[in-house]
Formats: structure tokens, sequence, C-alpha cells
């Protein structure tokens, strides 16, 4: 029992012990333009840079990720020039979010990231599924309904 207490505590302590990722805050990322809306199955194209405190450019390469199957972002990693030229798209709707991360910068990581609005797809039509089982006369069957919208979703 002791050693299960004390390999307990000693996996705790490394654990939550650890020191905090030292975030950069020297450098920041740009996103152009600032703000963006799609719809679902709609692509922009946009710039992500990789900037200072003054504004300058910083010639590091960095990751691009967009929300995981609700937005897809190519190319996912920017050239070494600290520019990254995407094309967006959204496969869901909702408040979405594109990262940008870099690691190993001037002793620290920088993180950036830009809010999304797709909005929901107008309905489309509303379809009732077959029962299973035959309707007689003084019975009674539950219909299952299937809604779609402009988006097949």
């Amino acid at each position: 029992m002791k050693k299960f207490i004390s390999i307990s505590l000693l996996s705790f302590t490394v654990l939550f012990a650890q020191p905090p990722r030292s975030q950069n805050k020297d450098l920041k990322f740009v996103f152009e333009p600032d703000s963006i809306s799609l719809n679902v199955g709609e692509s922009k194209k946009m710039t992500i840079r990789l900037v200072d405190n003054k504004g300058k450019q910083v010639a590091n390469q960095f990751m691009v990720r967009g929300q995981r199957r609700a937005l897809v972002v190519e190319p996912r990693m920017s050239d070494s020039t600290g520019v990254s030229e995407v094309t967006v798209q959204a496969y869901k709707s909702g408040k979405l979010s594109i990262r940008a991360y870099a690691r190993g910068v001037k002793g620290g990581f920088v993180s950036g990231q830009l809010q999304i609005d797709v909005p929901s797809p107008p309905l489309d039509r509303v379809v009732f599924v077959e029962p299973s089982d035959p309707v007689y006369t003084g019975t009674s069957v539950n219909y299952a309904a299937e809604v779609y919208d402009k988006a097949n979703l």
C-alpha cells in the first residue's frame, strides 16, 4: 500500500509540476483579412503572417490548422519567410476557429487564433421515413423524420 501511495504521489508531481510553456510575447500572428465569414462548402483565400512587436515580418516556419472536421486549411505549413497563403474551406456551421502556431521561436512558442463565422444553411426539406410496422385502423405508429438543409447535412 505504501508503494502505491508513493508511486501515485510521484506520478502526480511529475504530471502537474511541469513548468508552463513559455509564450513568446514579442511575436504574434496577423491574419489578413482579420475577419472572415463562410457558408458551408465555400472556400476563401487568406494570408497569415508571423510578425514582431514593430510589425516586421519574422522569417520562421509555422503550422496552421482548422477546427477538426469543420474547417480545412491548405497548405498547413508556411514557407520559411513567415508568410502563408492559405485556402480555408468550411464543412460545418458554427463559430469555428483557425489556429496558427510556431515552436522554438526565440526561446518559446507563438500561437494565434482567428474566429470564423459559418452560418447554418437554410432548411431545404423534411423527409418522413417509412415505418417498419404496417399501419392498421385503430393502431398507432411513430413516424421518424429527417430534416435536410441546403448543404444536404
